[in-house]
């Protein structure tokens, strides 16, 4: 019985350490990513016994509740010809949306409001752009393709 519950103990933490685990009473950043391995979010959130405050949003949850945060829901279509639409699943107000090449020059910016924006890069060449959505709480960035 001591030899099981000592191979347990061994095996255990490699198991777990592949997941990101932040523990009750500590503090730490909180990744979201989407299918296809593009970073969507970062968040740094603290977890304070049976609560969960995200410094990102201020807001509190309860950790077995969800937890609402800025995320972008939906990019499409993409890649795209020139229009798409961003949906988010939160309301933005006053936020700052940036059109960028890779190199970080910024093509277009403009301030939108609303859950759901439409974009046009139709002027532009074909190839890798980003698009950067600022709000007061929140700093989004996603890769859109232009054919």
């Amino acid at each position: 019985m001591k030899n099981v519950l000592l191979l347990f103990m061994l095996i255990f933490p490699f198991f777990h350490s592949g997941a990101q685990f932040i523990s009750s009473g500590q503090c730490g950043l909180q990744y979201t990513y989407d299918a296809a391995g593009n970073l969507i979010s970062r968040q740094y959130v603290c977890i304070n016994g049976p609560e969960v405050i995200q410094r990102s949003t201020g807001q509190k949850q309860k950790e077995s509740g969800t937890v609402y945060t800025q995320q972008i829901e939906a990019l499409y279509p993409n890649p795209t010809t020139g229009r798409f639409t961003v949906r988010f699943t939160l309301p933005l107000e006053d936020a700052i949306v940036r059109i960028s090449d890779l190199n970080g020059r910024v093509l277009q910016q403009y301030k939108v409001s609303g859950a759901l924006i439409q974009c046009n890069i139709s002027q532009v060449a074909p190839g890798f752009y980003y698009i950067q959505v600022v709000d007061k709480n929140t700093n989004l960035l996603q890769k859109v393709i232009k054919q």
